[in-house]
């Protein structure tokens, strides 16, 4: 069993962003957001795997990339696992949203707390998730909530958080803050500058000009 699982959720396309690059490999002060997150999740957890569409283009090894859970099946989830344990070669080149990378990433390794970090968050810190997942504490979530707003993207999840999230997600729930919230959670006050969410050219502009301010 992995104590600390983290898992990297990359399914965006970036399509917002230009260029036909994924989101998670623009940069941020000269690191992509994909080893920004990658660092950070490293910082926190035993073990780092990486949520995203099989097709999606990532610099990651097969044996660490879990596939999106596949969409209308009740067995979703194992079956993400199943396809995890050979190697990530099969499943969906459809992304049906990070849920489904969600309850792919939980069912892929048995774990004490699992920290689920999306990938366009480049400000944020391993103190930040350090100081969210003190509030995990018998609940089944513990979100960061900058400004009360809830961040399922950046919140740790406990094991009995799995099985509920991957009967929502077969049920066809596909907004992952009303599946998260829908559990036992807490919220947890954090820095809001540290959670420019990176979706467009301007944004990256932004994080560069944060990034220079902020302390590293």
């Amino acid at each position: 069993m992995v104590a600390r699982l983290g898992l990297l959720v990359a399914g965006g396309r970036g399509a917002r962003m230009g260029e036909g690059l994924p989101k998670a490999l623009r940069t941020v002060g000269g690191r992509t957001l994909f080893a920004r997150a990658e660092a950070v999740l490293r910082a926190c957890c035993d073990e780092v795997l990486v949520c995203a569409p099989v097709d999606l283009e990532l610099p990651c090894p097969r044996d660490r990339r879990v596939p999106d859970a596949p969409a209308g099946e009740a067995g979703s989830a194992s079956a993400s696992a199943a396809v995890f344990a050979a190697g990530g070669r099969e499943g969906s080149n459809r992304s049906h949203g990070p849920l489904a990378g969600i309850v792919a990433g939980l069912a892929a390794r048995e774990y004490g707390a699992a920290l689920v970090l999306g990938v366009d968050f480049p400000l944020l810190d391993a103190a930040t998730l350090r100081t969210v997942e003190r509030a995990l504490d018998g609940r089944a979530v513990a979100l960061a909530a900058p400004g009360g707003v809830p961040q399922p993207l950046a919140a740790w999840y406990a094991p009995g958080a799995a099985a509920p999230l991957a009967e929502a997600f077969a049920r066809g729930e596909r907004s992952v803050t009303r599946a998260v919230l829908a559990l036992p959670h807490a919220l947890v006050p954090v820095d809001g500058e540290r959670f420019l969410n990176v979706n467009t050219p301007d944004d990256l502009v932004r994080a560069e000009l944060l990034l220079e301010r902020l302390p590293s």
